[in-house]
């Protein structure tokens, strides 16, 4: 590629000043050069840009990423590489949407901090309204490779560096920028040649898994093939419909393959994101009214794929209601997530609540868990139903609490149509029918209404349910698995809770300690914590600092497990290094409960922090063989970062 031709840095810095100012140039042999350049100069003057500006605005959004990365930013060793090639070269990338927000950063570590200190981070916008002159705006005006460096860009904050940006173009609809932004004297013009083979890897990667999405329908198709099916993309296109489905509303495939979601099928939204946003299957019984023949269906709700692009495309399986609520519970993806071994900890207390729940998974009798707020009632119900006899059946979560009162009963029981002003045509399956052969987690049981508990005791002695409003008896298998954070024989004795109910839910009785009560327990939970939410962030986090761990085993913890988990999930997400320090931690946090909240990083801290590192070092040196680059890539830093480290604890000694 050849060097490109711009005028001397001084001329430039001295006619971006006089145009600022005046709005023209000394002399117009800048315009003559570099005529785009000044175009956008002329832009970003007539949009009102303060040149001056040495930070870019406030960004929409810091921490959450919108799915739309995934449709891009697609995982494999060849993206992996090129990733590393970024980092040791002193660079950072970002991907931008259409309007040139940025969706995605990463790369070289020192820089991602210097970058975000002005602003550049998740959300930060590049529009060229809003910080003037800078490649993104130049190739989304053009459609053509672009790179502005140094002095041509308007703002003052963006003087030092050169940014590097090419047009993705992954679908019809979908247009992503891939932008390169390094310090100027770092620059060489065949960073531009990378950055756009950068971007052919990753349409490559899209294109597979674009494939690998279409083998995955046609797979699905073959299986239910007499079922409805449809499929939507991360944009909420219908992908593929059956015909069966397509017949259902008076339209043909053809009709209906590219449609949007929400105008054919908008009962089945809000469903289709909520299990794309992460939740767990769904099964829902809805009424489809939107189309000719307006009837009620099981709609099964899913992830189409487990990784990738694909993992945000959505599979709906339509089920006549004429199938039997055994059936439908068998589709309905009601699965519980945790496991024992999700559960961590060593404290006495702790493992003696995990023995009695390991007991109660080989027995069929109801089970009353007992803990305060936080403390992972729910986690014990998950992993009593995974290791029970019932495993393959549906396990159905429902809190009491959360549910208006006057609601409870047609949730958990379901209702006639006609039953209640409201009620929906046809009526309405209950939570008990669908967990049939399975188990139903009644979390805060404590709320349920005095009323429903006498029919809930009721269910339990005759494993029957009637629907409000009807007169049939359905007999249910179902097993009863109740929590709650209060005492429950307490409020018996008052008469604020059915003392025969109570007695007939508490036949294994689990008492799970709160987190103050097995504080050594503390590393484990933060050692399982760093590994679930640094995955999830995409981060290298591998541990807080010794100050930090302190703070955490003197806290009491009123929030419990759950409380722990969100000050550590925080501190991944504003970590800068492979350790989480209190610098990292939410201020509101360290303020209340560290000891001297003023003095963050006093010499013994410093020096405790020195050791754990050095350690840290030792022991991925010795892991990765010394191969610094793995090392550097494990710890999300660069390698001469490295080597200062290795130099500094005498790890090398050059």
């Amino acid at each position: 590629m050849s060097k490109i031709s711009i005028p001397a840095s001084n001329i430039l810095a001295r006619n971006r000043r006089f145009f600022i100012e005046n709005g023209k140039l000394i002399n117009n042999e800048i315009k003559d050069q570099i005529p785009k350049i000044y175009d956008s100069w002329a832009r970003s003057r007539a949009f009102g840009v303060n040149a001056g500006q040495t930070s870019l605005p406030l960004p929409l959004q810091r921490i959450a990423t919108p799915f739309d990365v995934y449709c891009i930013d697609i995982n494999s060793q060849m993206t992996e590489h090129m990733r590393k090639i970024a980092s040791d070269s002193k660079i950072v990338r970002l991907i931008l949407d259409e309007d040139l927000m940025v969706l995605s950063m990463d790369g070289n570590g020192e820089l991602v901090r210097i970058l975000n200190s002005i602003n550049i981070c998740v959300g930060a916008s590049f529009a060229e309204q809003v910080i003037g002159t800078n490649a993104a705006a130049l190739t989304m005006y053009s459609k053509q490779n672009s790179c502005v460096i140094g002095e041509q860009h308007y703002i003052e904050a963006l003087q030092n560096y050169v940014s590097c940006a090419v047009v993705s173009k992954q679908e019809k609809e979908t247009l992503y920028y891939l932008v390169f932004i390094t310090p100027k004297e770092n620059f060489h013009p065949s960073m531009l040649g990378f950055l756009y083979y950068y971007e052919r890897s990753h349409y490559l990667n899209f294109a597979y898994e674009q494939k690998k999405m279409e083998c995955s329908i046609s797979e699905n198709v073959i299986k239910e093939v007499n079922k409805g099916l449809l499929y939507v993309d991360p944009r909420d296109i219908i992908l593929y419909v059956s015909d069966w489905l397509a017949g259902f509303i008076g339209l043909t495939q053809k009709n209906v393959i590219g449609d949007k979601l929400d105008r054919l099928f908008p009962e089945i939204k809000e469903a289709v994101e909520a299990v794309r946003n992460g939740k767990d299957n769904c099964l829902q019984e809805i009424y489809i009214g939107s189309c000719p023949k307006k009837d009620h269906f099981y709609v099964d709700i899913r992830a189409a794929c487990k990784n990738g692009y694909a993992a945000k495309a959505v599979m709906v399986t339509f089920m006549p209601k004429q199938l039997t609520k055994h059936k439908a519970a068998e589709n309905a993806g009601f699965k519980a997530r945790y496991t024992f071994a999700d559960l961590a900890g060593c404290s006495e207390d702790f493992q003696e609540a995990v023995y009695l729940a390991q007991a109660a998974a080989n027995s069929c009798s109801s089970v009353l868990i007992e803990g305060e707020t936080g403390t992972g009632k729910e986690l014990f119900a998950h992993a009593i139903h995974n290791t029970s006899k019932r495993k393959n059946g549906p396990f159905i979560s429902i809190n009491c609490a959360a549910i208006p009162r006057e609601l409870i009963g047609s949730e958990l029981f379901g209702y006639m149509e006609g039953a209640f002003t409201g009620a929906r045509r046809g009526g309405a399956v209950g939570k008990f029918e669908m967990a049939h052969k399975g188990t139903i987690f009644l979390d805060e049981i404590s709320e349920m209404p005095y009323d429903l508990q006498a029919v809930l005791l009721r269910v339990l002695e005759e494993r029957k349910v009637t629907r409000l409003g009807g007169r049939q008896s359905i007999p249910v298998d179902v097993r009863i698995i109740a929590a709650t954070n209060r005492d429950l024989q307490a409020l018996a004795n008052k008469e604020e809770f059915r003392m025969d109910l109570y007695y007939r839910l508490n036949v294994i009785n689990i008492e799970i300690p709160p987190l103050r009560k097995r504080l050594d327990d503390i590393p484990l939970l933060v050692d399982h914590i760093l590994k679930q939410c640094s995955y999830t962030i995409g981060k290298n986090v591998l541990g807080v600092t010794p100050e930090v761990m302190n703070l955490f085993k003197s806290f009491n913890w009123p929030g419990n497990v759950r409380e722990l988990r969100n000050v550590v999930e925080s501190g991944i997400n504003f970590c800068t290094s492979s350790l989480i320090t209190l610098r990292d931690l939410p201020k509101k946090f360290v303020e209340k409960y560290s000891a001297d909240p003023l003095v963050v990083h006093n010499e013994s801290q410093e020096q405790e922090y020195d050791h754990y590192e050095k350690q840290l070092l030792w022991k991925l040196m010795k892991e990765y063989r010394g191969n610094k680059s793995s090392v550097a890539h494990k710890l999300g830093i660069s390698r001469p970062t490295l080597y200062n480290k290795l130099k500094k604890y005498k790890i090398i000694s050059r």
